[in-house]
């Protein structure tokens, strides 16, 4: 539900770990539908359905800037 609200734009980001591919598959399609970028948790291209821990944004520069905060050094 949580990738269907960021398709139509109630929220800007999402980050999951530990689901299973069938809690992901249709919003993965949703998004990438709507115009959103789905990604791993490491900022990389989202290739295995199989493991299902992803980073959701509406924008790709969201999601560069979502990653670049998180890997910032302080």
């Amino acid at each position: 539900m949580s990738l269907c609200y960021l398709a139509m734009g109630a929220v800007d980001i999402c980050s999951m770990k530990g689901l299973k591919c069938w809690d992901v598959a249709a919003g993965i399609l949703i998004i990438r539908e709507a115009g959103g970028i789905v990604l791993n948790l490491e900022g990389g291209q989202y290739k295995d359905i199989m493991n299902a821990n992803i980073t959701a944004t509406c924008t790709e520069k969201l999601a560069e800037n979502f990653f670049k905060l998180i890997n910032e050094k302080f």
